[in-house]
């Protein structure tokens, strides 16, 4: 018996053998359960995603004589399918097939009854490959194919598919199959095969295969024609791929002053035969691994695939979020630039000199913030000196009663201008047993898509405040938050929390006021909230919680006459 390649050999042979398509297999199953079978059907998505193999399941499925969930393998039907030679079953490559004339046979032939089976199925793959002629020759038969007739078009390029033809088909959109499916599938037909391997190395073939099943079991007979051992050394080999080990230590040198380490180091894996593409995005990867561990400890862990949670750690000791991310983006422009052009190296060689530029400006600015720091610590008087000026008390001259009390309002105006806002535990205790699960929905959007303006150099400040705050209630008219100490006076300051309103209003439609409390007093107000539950009479939670929203400032728009008196004054005055 002659040699099958892995991707053959291991095409599924029934519904319950696919890989990673679950939804458009139940709705499948369901429209031949309830004898709901569509005239024309268009299977779109990546390559190697199980199009062709789902196409030849349904037409087995429909065909079958005894089908029951499954098809039974054991009517003429199914045991001439798997023997590829059944007469209603007709496949054609449009690549090759995408004439008029071509068409117009499969258009005459239709009208025909099945010879065998119950349907006559046309499946034709790679359909975007078409001609305009050929498309509108099939489009009357696609709208009113006889009873008898059905269609599966399958395609990586739906957009190439014109509108009316599109709009007489049922559209199942195919994803790519997730990383966890594709590992488990390999590591079966690995064990089915008895061959030995290394878990880094099927993730490693994984990953190289973005998604496309097929690809992933011809990359990996490659390296089994290699070695009868799948490894992680063998798929480096194979397919120029840089250890992690050197991924983190390349991004540490992205940093150094000394760019010439860095770019002698990739001339060399360029010549070592390791794809530079392949790196870039390797090391996007990487970066943004970094970046969530660093900022979703709780979670970051589990999200790690391609470092462990030590070069995590590493990675960010060595550089800060900002950087990490302005890396990615430098690199997300390399491989747009990489698309365009063979010269990998030399766009990634570019990104490393700006990069190189943007650390030690970085560098310089830290430096020199510290230095005024350091000043304004020695500028300031020593506390004991302090102390000493207290002691000494100086006469001041004598204020008329008048001009004395008017200092003393303006004095308690000031105070109360700069005095944080504070919300009262009978007010936080009346929302929270009022509480609406609609309002909190509502308003956690703010906190879903703050992250957004992380890098929005003008609107960063209202992320810093609402980062991982907790949102602790929510009214009608109030959101309260718990943060960090830092947070809630940042967020309680009077002239902030004015801007955060409009912020907020205008970027999330939410028409709230927002304020903060610590830590110790989220617990104080729950612990009431659980005694007032408890004992309702001897608490008043009918307060009637009314919030004057802020103002927006408008513009006063003055004549031109108005504006030179300001500014001239007197000199404008006639002389008498």
């Amino acid at each position: 018996m002659t040699y099958q390649v892995l991707y053959r050999t291991y095409r599924p042979n029934n519904f319950k053998s696919v890989v990673g398509q679950d939804v458009i297999v139940k709705t499948l199953k369901n429209a031949i359960k309830n004898n709901k079978i569509a005239h024309a059907y268009l299977f779109c998505g990546p390559r190697g995603t199980g199009k062709t193999s789902i196409a030849k399941l349904f037409a087995k499925a429909i065909n079958c004589e005894h089908y029951d969930d499954e098809a039974c393998e054991k009517c003429a039907n199914c045991k001439a399918i798997a023997n590829n030679n059944h007469p209603d079953i007709i496949e054609l490559d449009a690549a090759s097939n995408n004439g008029v004339d071509e068409i117009r046979e499969i258009i005459e032939k239709a009208q025909f009854a099945p010879v065998l089976g119950k349907y006559k199925i046309y499946i034709i793959d790679e359909v975007h490959m078409l001609t305009k002629q050929a498309f509108n020759a099939l489009l009357k038969t696609l709208e009113e194919p006889p009873k008898h007739v059905v269609f599966i078009l399958a395609t990586t390029d739906p957009e190439k598919i014109i509108p009316t033809v599109l709009s007489r088909c049922q559209r199942f959109n195919f994803s790519k199959v997730s990383t966890v499916n594709m590992t488990a599938r390999i590591e079966d037909i690995l064990k089915n095969e008895h061959i030995e391997y290394e878990k880094e190395a099927v993730l490693a073939l994984v990953k190289l295969a973005d998604g496309g099943m097929r690809d992933a079991l011809s990359m990996l007979e490659q390296c089994l024609a290699y070695d009868d051992k799948l490894s992680y050394d063998v798929v480096r080999m194979v397919y120029g791929l840089a250890t992690s080990e050197e991924k983190i230590n390349i991004i540490k040198l992205f940093h150094d002053e000394d760019s010439s380490k860095v770019i002698d180091k990739l001339e060399k894996m360029d010549r070592d035969g390791i794809d530079i593409k392949r790196l870039c995005l390797d090391i996007i990867d990487i970066l943004k691994e970094a970046v969530v561990y660093h900022n979703q400890k709780n979670v970051g862990e589990m999200k790690l695939e391609y470092i462990t949670s030590a070069d995590a750690q590493e990675l960010n000791n060595y550089l800060t979020t900002d950087i990490m991310l302005d890396d990615i983006d430098y690199l997300v422009e390399v491989i747009n630039r990489q698309r365009q052009s063979q010269t990998s190296l030399f766009y990634l060689e570019l990104a490393i000199l700006k990069m190189t530029k943007l650390h030690k400006e970085i560098k310089e600015e830290n430096s020199s913030k510290v230095v005024e720091e350091v000043k304004v610590e020695e500028e300031i008087m020593p506390e004991e000196d302090i102390q000493e000026e207290i002691i000494e008390v100086k006469e001041e001259p004598i204020i008329p009663q008048k001009e004395e009390n008017k200092k003393a309002e303006n004095h308690r105006k000031e105070d109360e201008i700069e005095k944080d806002i504070t919300v009262s535990d009978d007010i936080l205790l009346s929302i929270l047993m009022n509480a609406n699960r609609e309002e909190k929905t509502n308003d956690s959007i703010i906190f879903n898509r703050i992250g957004l303006y992380e890098l929005e150099v003008d609107k960063r400040k209202f992320y810093q405040a609402l980062h991982d705050a907790e949102l602790f209630a929510s009214s009608k008219d109030m959101i309260i938050v718990c943060g960090s100490d830092i947070q809630d006076k940042m967020i309680n300051n009077p002239s902030f929390n004015k801007e955060l309103y409009f912020f907020i209003e205008e970027e999330f439609g939410i028409d709230k006021m927002i304020f903060a409390i610590d830590k110790p007093r989220r617990d104080k107000i729950v612990k009431l909230y659980i005694d007032a539950r408890n004992h309702p009479e001897n608490y008043n939670i009918d307060i009637d919680i009314k919030i004057e929203r802020y103002k927006k400032e408008e513009k006063i728009v003055k004549s031109k006459e108005e504006e030179l008196f300001e500014a001239f004054g007197d000199k404008l005055k006639v002389e008498e």
